[in-house]
């Protein structure tokens, strides 16, 4: 605006003009009406929602003399910045609708003040009043009126007004982050407790629910945004913990958690938004069997101590990304996780154990159809030294790779995995030596073993289960795991019968094809 005037002066010559000299009112000059915008469809119709965000978009043009200052397509923002500092931030924000009833208004602003130039006897001074909202019938009305453009030079200067378009925008505060949010929680400020998994959703309204998994507890999480981008603390007194969830205009599909206690923060956690909770389906949906590999072995590790054989998981996958996990670990243990893909199609897991005091927890990758294997990732297995414990009682710290396929149940008479013959490896488990019983597997998905063993498939499941009588013991050892269809194999575990004064330790049971 200082350029405007600026220019104006010049064009007419009165760079010198004493500003007690006559004055130009030109109060009706108005800038005109924006374009009604009318959401006649339940598609657009705007729903009362807890806050609403609005942006002004105007191109105006002047009319007369003005016409050389302010051409056809000049930008009200631009202009409207050169008035002062913060005129333009009334063009855009978030307000508050908590009743959920129409009318509101969403902008309401009014602008004044002298504009000096240096070098340039008068002061011109300019007021402006902007009011848009929406209306009791869904519409959206925007007017700018009340402009008063005062210099004090005789003539007529002309008007200012908008151009066809000029509007005021006005949706749902946080469409664009509308979506489901979840990370792992895991940082050396918290005790080995406090690891867990933050799974929250955002609604276009600004609410939000979800849940802190913290100790294998469920705690639930349920605010608001409103218009300061900003929820109140979460309380979770059980935990002595506050949780704090905002977002940033500036960075869409990421959510901020901060979690605190009564001193102050923490851990701030970047969330990022599943990617296909709305956009296009996931083609790589449906059923996935998933085998926990053993930690990798160093030096001093034993099989009472260290496990030596996987643990499994069958997980789905839905076609908007979101992912539930349920198995059985090599000591017995079941473990359950859910979340959803994000950025690099991974998604959190984290499976509470020994009350909350251990877990199962990392980051699972589902890779792309051509890929060797259809899901990755590593699991750290974290399991405390616990009373009543049977099996792995010192407990141990270690990481375990994965290894998916995705699982397609067999048609009839379609074998469940390009298998024939072959036989079950049996290792660890406090077995005096490995086994190898023969196997071969049939049209029909059924197992025909040696004597001393016995299993069967689920072949809507892809799991499979069987028992073996140990060459020096009695008692029959049961086994259960997974088929890997992609890789053509099948891995599982059984927990040993030790000697007495023997640790008891779990073994392992892979279905290897004939040499």
């Amino acid at each position: 605006m200082r350029t405007l005037i600026r220019s104006l002066l010049t064009i007419i010559g009165l760079t010198s003009v004493h500003a007690a000299e006559v004055t130009l009112d030109l109060s009706g000059a108005v800038f005109g009406t924006g374009q009604e915008i009318h959401l006649d469809s339940n598609a657009e119709r705007l729903d009362p929602s807890f806050a609403y965000n609005y942006r002004v978009e105007g191109s105006i043009r002047g009319t007369g003399l003005l016409a050389n200052i302010v051409p056809s397509g000049s930008n009200l923002e631009d202009l409207l910045g050169q008035i002062g500092t913060g005129t333009v931030n009334p063009l855009s924000g978030v307000v508050a609708n908590p009743s959920g009833r129409l009318p509101i208004n969403v902008i309401n602003q009014s602008f004044d003040g002298p504009i000096p130039i240096p070098g340039v006897a008068v002061t011109p001074s300019v007021s402006i009043t902007m009011k848009g909202g929406v209306t009791a019938n869904g519409t959206i009305r925007f007017d700018v009126t009340n402009v008063n453009l005062s210099v004090p030079i005789v003539g007529s200067l002309g008007t200012i007004v908008f151009e066809p378009g000029s509007r005021l925008i006005v949706g749902n505060a946080y469409t664009g982050f509308a979506g489901t949010y979840n990370t792992l929680i895991e940082t050396p400020v918290f005790a080995t407790s406090r690891l867990g998994l933050l799974k929250v959703t955002l609604a276009p309204t600004g609410a939000l629910t979800g849940s802190l998994k913290l100790g294998g507890r469920n705690y639930p999480i349920k605010s608001t945004l409103g218009t300061t981008q900003v929820t109140k603390d979460i309380k979770l007194p059980a935990v002595g913990l506050l949780v704090r969830l905002s977002v940033d205009f500036n960075t869409p599909a990421v959510l901020t958690a901060d979690l605190r206690n009564e001193a102050g923060s923490l851990a701030t956690f970047a969330m990022n938004r599943s990617l296909y909770t709305d956009g296009p389906p996931l083609v790589r949906s449906g059923a996935y069997t998933i085998v926990i590999q053993p930690p990798k072995p160093v030096a001093g590790d034993v099989p009472s101590v260290i496990p030596a054989a996987p643990g499994f998981l069958l997980a789905k996958v839905t076609a908007n990304g979101n992912v539930t996990f349920a198995g059985v670990l090599c000591d017995g243990k079941a473990v359950t996780s859910a979340g959803a893909l994000t950025t690099g199609d991974t998604v959190p897991f984290y499976a509470g154990l020994n009350a909350g005091r251990g877990a199962l927890f990392g980051t699972v990758n589902l890779r792309e159809q051509d890929e060797p294997d259809d899901i990755t990732g590593t699991l750290r297995w974290l399991k405390p030294i616990a009373a009543g414990e049977k099996i792995f009682i010192a407990g141990f710290d270690r990481d375990c790779e994965l290894l998916g396929s995705r699982f397609i149940k067999p048609d009839a008479g379609q074998r469940i995995m390009n298998f024939t013959t072959g036989y079950f490896a049996l290792t660890a488990g406090n077995l005096a030596s490995p086994a190898n019983p023969a196997a071969v597997l049939g049209s029909d998905n059924r197992f025909t073993t040696d004597p001393s063993l016995k299993a069967s498939i689920a072949v809507a499941t892809g799991l499979f289960k069987g028992s073996f009588r140990p060459a020096t013991g009695k008692v029959p050892s049961g086994f259960r795991g997974v088929i890997l269809q992609k890789q053509a194999k099948a891995s599982g575990f059984f927990i040993g019968k030790p000697a007495p004064g023997d640790l008891p330790e779990a073994g392992a049971v892979e279905l290897m094809p004939a040499l």
